[in-house]
């Protein structure tokens, strides 16, 4: 899950320095090379992570089985995204200003910041059952004079 909600950020950034130099006319496309390597590498990762998760139901907490329930469309719609922004990278390297792909590449942004959120709540919860139960362990323990 810790890795699933890494790798979200990770992508969202490099979808969004993408956007950037995108958006900036007349950028080298060598430039966007790592961006875009690195932003399928963590999709990729995230969509194992997803498939690892799911068959192993009981490793997980109710609430990052939630999670993962409502992530699954976004992480599908960005890997889906991902692989068209990089065919277009393909095919239009002189002309990577074009305002759709600019466009995409905000939506695989703002996409993977969606995929963040719910895991890192999930996350959190996960973190504050487990305090829950080592205070209610520690209250239940009787105190020796």
């Amino acid at each position: 899950m810790r890795d699933m909600h890494e790798n979200a950020i990770k992508a969202a950034g490099n979808a969004s320095v993408a956007a950037t130099f995108s958006a900036a006319e007349g950028m080298d496309w060598q430039g966007y090379i790592p961006y875009l390597q690195s932003l399928k590498a963590a999709t990729n990762a995230m969509g194992a992570g997803d498939g690892h998760l799911k068959a192993m139901p009981g490793m997980e907490s109710p609430a990052a089985r939630q999670a993962l329930r409502r992530i699954e469309p976004l992480l599908k719609n960005v890997a889906l995204q991902a692989g068209q922004a990089t065919e277009f990278f393909i095919t239009h390297r002189d002309t990577l200003w074009q305002p759709q792909y600019v466009s995409q590449l905000e939506s695989i942004a703002g996409g993977n910041a969606r995929i963040a959120a719910p895991l890192q709540d999930a996350r959190q919860v996960s973190r504050i059952r487990s305090r829950e139960a080592a205070l209610r362990r520690d209250l239940s323990t009787p105190v020796s004079h």
